[in-house]
């Protein structure tokens, strides 16, 4: 009897943890998955300065051409958040490739040429922010007109190609943000328990209170095991003990008055 007990709570033990592994391994496909519609639904947003006089550097390591930051702007949006950080730069050169035919006979052509550096972090997920990607983006104008554009992604991500996509973002984050990540898979782990384990739960403890197996609600007598089933059912044979103890006192009361 006692080894059949120990078997049976090593089992128990073994159902749970493989539940509880499940669970989580649902909850973190549930959290990607979230993060990726936020990205493919998100909306551009209005930027708005981020006024921070700690924030004075680059949050990274920069190519040594780019100038110092000059701004930082933030957009909080439901399921995702932006970050740019921006400079410029602005300076006549003489740029020969846009000349005219006339201007390069006459003379080196001098033009304005306005160059832009950007880093944009992409925060995704809900409740918390679980999946990020990053763009960096260099871009020159020559008299307001593109002359080159380079991008990078120093951290692993997945970018679409150009902003013809029917994500906004471009991006399909894959850079897990943590506790963010963490804690997107607990929650969704738990709620996947409400939804399915749940109930079951509840069923077995509403059995046990009757005095019926937790498993089979099969009507259980004076063994520790159900006789049916073989599930322990220690706690439902005590509360079928305290029922029947419960009637045979209210039976004598009434002998008694009568």
């Amino acid at each position: 009897m006692e080894m059949t007990s120990r078997r049976h709570a090593f089992m128990i033990r073994k159902r749970t943890l493989l539940m509880v592994l499940l669970l989580l391994t649902g909850g973190a496909i549930i959290n990607v998955a979230v993060a990726w519609f936020t990205s493919w639904a998100a909306q551009w947003p209005t930027l708005q300065l981020h006024d921070n006089p700690a924030i004075r550097h680059w949050p990274q390591t920069v190519p040594p051409h780019w100038p110092a930051l000059k701004a930082v702007r933030q957009a909080q949006l439901f399921g995702w958040t932006l970050t740019r950080y921006a400079s410029s730069q602005f300076s006549p050169k003489v740029f020969e490739g846009d000349a005219t035919p006339e201007q390069l006979h006459a003379s080196s052509a001098q033009v304005r040429i306005s160059e832009w550096f950007l880093i944009d972090y992409y925060d995704f997920g809900w409740p918390s922010r679980s999946l990020h990607a990053e763009r960096w983006t260099e871009d020159a104008y020559v008299d307001s007109r593109p002359m080159k554009r380079t991008e990078g992604h120093p951290v692993p991500s997945l970018w679409r190609n150009g902003y013809r996509a029917r994500t906004v973002t471009g991006c399909l984050p894959f850079g897990p943000r943590w506790p963010g990540f963490a804690i997107n898979t607990v929650f969704y782990a738990a709620v996947l328990w409400l939804l399915f384990a749940a109930p079951g739960k509840v069923r077995r403890i509403i059995r046990g209170r009757r005095g019926q197996c937790p498993a089979c609600a099969y009507p259980v007598g004076t063994s520790e095991v159900c006789t049916e089933c073989g599930c322990s059912v220690s706690f439902a044979r005590h509360r079928s003990s305290e029922t029947l103890r419960a009637g045979r006192g209210e039976g004598r009361g009434e002998g008694a008055r009568t």
